[in-house]
C-alpha cells in the first residue's frame, strides 16, 4: 500500500510547480479567494503543513515555475551592462524568465511587489513579492485568479492592486493585440497585506478598468486610471475608495500617473486624439485594450491644473518616474527605433529640457522606479533573456551625476 501511495504522489508532482518556502514562519501564500458566499478557502500545500515546499501553479493563472523564474538575485555580467549606461552601476538581476514588470518598492526599501507570469501558454499576470537584496523567497500577493496588476503601497505594508478575479469565473482575460496595452474591463481594486492576505475590495467601476494606482507621498490620495467615461482618464480617491474626483478631461488616453517626491506635481502619459483615431480608440477601450502610439509625457499640478507636455518625441512614451531630487523624470520610449520595437529609458528635466538616454543595447527597457532612499533604480529589461519575450527585473545603484 505504501508503495502504491508513493507512486501516485510522484506521478502527481510534475503537474505542479514547487519552490522554496515563501516567508518567515507561517506567512507563505496566505492569499485566499475573496468569498462573501462562505466557500472554502483556496487550497495550498501550507494548509497541509508541507513547508518548505510551495505551489505557485495551483489556482494561479500566472503558472510560475519559481525554481527558474525566482532562483535568487545574481550580479549581471559585464557583457549585458552596455556602454553609455553611466548612471547605472552594480546591476543585479532579480528574476530570470517569464514577464516580470511594474516593480513597486515597500516603505522600508526591503521588498518589491510586481506583476509576473510564467512562460506557459494561456497565463496572465499575478502579483508577487521578492526581497530586493536576495531575490528569494518569493510569495504571491494576489489571489491567483483573473489578471492582477498595478500594485501600490498604502498605510504602511498594505497593498492596493487591480484585478479581474471577480469576472469570467476568475479566468485570464483575453490578451490584447501585439503592441497594445491591456485595460481589462471588470478590473477593480483590492487590498491585501504584505503576506498576500486579501483584506477588502474597493469597488469603484466594476464594469470598466480601474488600475495603475500611485499613492501620494503623504498617503492621502490614490492616483489611478479609469475608463468609466469610455476613455482612459486620471482620477484621485482616498485609499478606501471615497472622495473620487477626475483630474483629466481630454479626448484620448491619460494614464500611468506618478507623483513627484513633494506630492505637488504629477507626471503621466497622454495622447490627444481626434477624428478617426479617437473613434478607433474608443472602440478599443470597449474591448479592453489601447494602442499607445503617439503617447507623450505630460506634467500637471496635483490638482489637475497647469497641464502641459514635456516630450514631443513621437512613437510611444511610457512609465514616467520622478528622480529622487524631483527635478527630472525617467521614462521609457521607442522613438529612436523606426520600427518601434526597441524601448530604452530616458531622463528629462521636469521643464522638458535636457533629454538624456539612460539605457542602451536594444530590446526592451522600461518600468523604472526608485527605492525611497534614492540610492537604487529598479527597471525591467529583456537583456540577458532566457527565452524570447522574457522581461526581467533588475536593480542598479543610481548615480545622478555620473
Amino acid at each position: 500500500m505504501n508503495r502504491i501511495f508513493c507512486s501516485l504522489l510522484f506521478a502527481l508532482l510534475p503537474r505542479v510547480v514547487l519552490a522554496q518556502f515563501t516567508g518567515p514562519g507561517a506567512t507563505a501564500d496566505t492569499a485566499k479567494q475573496l468569498n462573501p458566499e462562505g466557500k472554502k478557502p483556496v487550497f495550498t500545500l501550507q494548509t497541509l503543513r508541507m513547508a518548505p515546499l510551495y505551489i505557485f501553479e495551483i489556482n494561479d493563472n500566472a503558472k510560475i515555475d519559481a525554481t527558474h523564474q525566482f532562483p535568487g538575485m545574481r550580479p549581471l555580467s559585464d557583457s549585458f551592462h552596455f556602454a553609455g549606461e553611466q548612471h547605472l552601476t552594480n546591476i543585479r538581476q532579480l528574476t530570470f524568465e517569464g514577464k516580470n514588470t511594474r516593480p513597486e518598492v515597500d516603505p522600508a526599501d526591503t521588498h518589491i511587489v510586481f506583476q509576473s507570469q510564467g512562460i506557459k501558454p494561456n497565463s496572465c499576470d499575478q502579483l508577487y513579492r521578492l526581497p530586493i537584496a536576495t531575490g528569494v523567497p518569493a510569495g504571491r500577493i494576489s489571489s491567483g485568479k483573473g489578471r492582477a496588476s498595478g500594485a501600490a503601497f498604502i498605510n504602511g505594508n498594505e497593498i492596493l492592486f487591480s484585478s479581474t478575479e471577480s469576472a469570467n469565473e476568475g479566468a485570464c482575460p483575453p490578451e490584447p493585440k501585439e503592441g497594445f496595452w491591456p485595460l481589462d474591463r471588470s478590473s477593480t481594486f483590492y487590498t491585501a497585506d504584505s503576506n498576500g492576505k486579501l483584506l477588502t475590495p474597493v469597488n469603484n467601476g466594476p464594469t470598466d478598468f480601474d488600475g495603475d494606482a500611485a499613492v501620494s507621498p503623504n498617503g492621502v490620495n490614490v492616483l489611478f486610471t479609469s475608463t468609466r467615461t469610455g476613455e482612459a482618464e486620471l482620477y484621485t480617491m482616498s485609499p478606501d475608495g471615497s472622495h473620487l474626483a477626475p483630474l483629466t478631461h481630454e479626448s484620448g488616453f491619460a494614464g500611468e500617473g506618478a507623483y513627484a517626491p513633494d506630492g505637488k506635481r504629477i507626471a503621466f502619459v497622454e495622447s490627444h486624439l481626434t477624428g478617426r483615431e479617437l473613434t478607433e480608440y474608443k472602440r478599443d477601450i470597449l474591448k479592453g485594450y489601447f494602442n499607445p502610439k503617439g503617447t507623450e509625457i505630460y506634467v500637471m499640478n496635483a490638482d489637475g491644473s497647469g497641464l502641459h507636455a514635456i516630450t514631443h518625441l513621437g512613437g510611444v512614451c511610457a512609465s514616467p518616474c520622478w528622480t529622487p531630487d524631483g527635478a527630472h523624470i525617467i521614462f521609457s520610449s521607442n522613438h529612436l527605433d523606426p520600427k518601434g520595437h526597441a524601448y530604452d529609458l530616458f531622463m528629462i528635466n521636469a521643464d522638458g529640457t535636457g533629454l538624456e538616454r539612460i539605457t542602451h543595447g536594444g530590446g526592451f527597457n522600461g518600468f523604472p522606479t526608485f527605492t525611497h532612499d534614492g540610492k537604487q533604480l529598479l527597471f525591467c529589461s529583456s537583456r540577458h533573456a532566457t527565452h524570447p519575450g522574457d522581461i526581467n527585473i533588475f536593480v542598479a545603484d543610481w548615480t545622478q551625476q555620473p
